[in-house]
């Protein structure tokens, strides 16, 4: 009986260490919430270097090349894009000549359409603002006017237009949306 009893405890501690255990996610990146990761540079012997949404695209306002612009009638606003392989791929598809895109008003806060080519997607669970662009399933462009949790790749922001300003362009039903690099 003894033996069992010893069996017994050795076991439970065996799962209680287990649960002690460390995260078993790549040690490239580790999402410690849906805002800010923690990226670990190899080429700097693990040093660690904070970023954010926010600041992934705030590095890249000075950048012409990082830059697209949307036309919907007479309203042209600028894009900042994203640091990703998406946003990189769709200015591409603008490279050789401006694009349109039909979308549909879908919830009240968001436009979407379908793209002419599926992109790379890195789709993760993100709470959208307004202005956001986004890559959904890889092959359709969703632009919010309100605000949205779902799971997205990241392909930029419109800069310097309100939430009341987006709503009054993309909130009259479907719309027609041109993207270009000029």
């Amino acid at each position: 009986m003894k033996k069992v009893s010893y069996f017994v405890l050795f076991v439970a501690m065996l799962v209680l260490l287990a649960g002690c255990g460390r995260n078993h996610e790549s040690p490239e990146t580790v999402n410690s919430d849906m805002e800010q990761t923690e990226t670990v540079d190899k080429e700097t012997g693990g040093e660690t270097k904070e970023t954010s949404v926010e600041t992934d695209v705030e590095e890249n306002l000075g950048s012409e090349e990082n830059r697209m612009y949307i036309t919907v009638g007479n309203t042209t606003m600028t894009m900042t894009l994203a640091d990703n392989a998406s946003a990189t791929a769709f200015r591409e598809m603008a490279a050789s000549g401006s694009f349109t895109v039909e979308t549909k008003e879908y919830g009240g806060f968001e436009q979407v359409g379908s793209l002419s080519e599926s992109l790379p997607a890195n789709d993760e669970q993100i709470s959208t603002e307004p202005g956001d662009v986004m890559l959904y399933q890889g092959n359709s462009v969703t632009i919010f006017y309100g605000s949205n949790s779902w799971s997205y790749t990241r392909l930029g922001k419109i800069e310097g237009m309100s939430q009341e300003e987006l709503q009054g362009i993309f909130g009259n039903g479907n719309t027609s949306v041109v993207f270009s690099l000029e």
